[in-house]
């Protein structure tokens, strides 16, 4: 299976193979995540985000990629578009907090402290509000990633595929960022 083509593996992925996937994975992380850190100046954080961002967007249009052109390239394509949409809204956007790949505001542009930013200790406290609503699984990974685990080890020590702990990632900041909205 390592020998076959990268549409190949998506094929057998989209039939349930997550072996499929975890060979496209391992075959393209490390060029992926080299060329978001290039794009991206940034944290570790945000250019972690931005590959797991990449990642769920693919696995989410794999049944609609077709065998004519580089899986490589499409990955960088999506990276790189995702960088540029971030920019964008950041601009667009007074204070806010950044999960996911929508700023949250927290404050109102218009009002009359438009500065007005919570203070590093609501905002944490906030989090860990936010962090111990998620259900146990979201949370362990929420976790562990915050530990700089990367998603090949979560996965080892959930005892779960990739494609898993991705997906419990993804979960974990939708509801992050759905409570974070309710609450400021």
């Amino acid at each position: 299976m390592k020998d076959s083509t990268d549409f190949e593996l998506i094929q057998l992925y989209i039939k349930g193979n997550n072996r499929a996937f975890e060979i496209l994975y391992a075959r393209h992380r490390n060029r992926l995540y080299y060329f978001i850190s290039q794009l991206l100046n940034n944290a570790k954080s945000e250019i972690d985000d931005v590959f797991q961002t990449v990642w769920v967007k693919a696995i989410d249009r794999m049944p609609q990629l077709r065998n004519d052109g580089s899986f490589y390239g499409y990955l960088q394509q999506t990276a790189r578009n995702i960088v540029i949409d971030r920019a964008r809204k950041l601009k667009r956007r007074g204070p806010h907090v950044t999960i996911d790949e929508d700023p949250i505001p927290i404050a109102d542009q218009n009002a009359e402290r438009p500065y007005f930013e919570l203070s590093d200790v609501e905002e944490h406290e906030l989090l860990n509000e936010a962090v111990a609503s998620l259900n146990e699984e979201q949370r362990t990974v929420w976790s562990l990633r915050m530990k700089n685990y990367s998603f090949k080890e979560i996965a080892e020590k959930e005892k779960c595929s990739i494609n898993t702990a991705l997906a419990r990632m993804s979960y974990a900041k939708k509801n992050i960022k759905i409570f974070l909205e309710k609450h400021l």
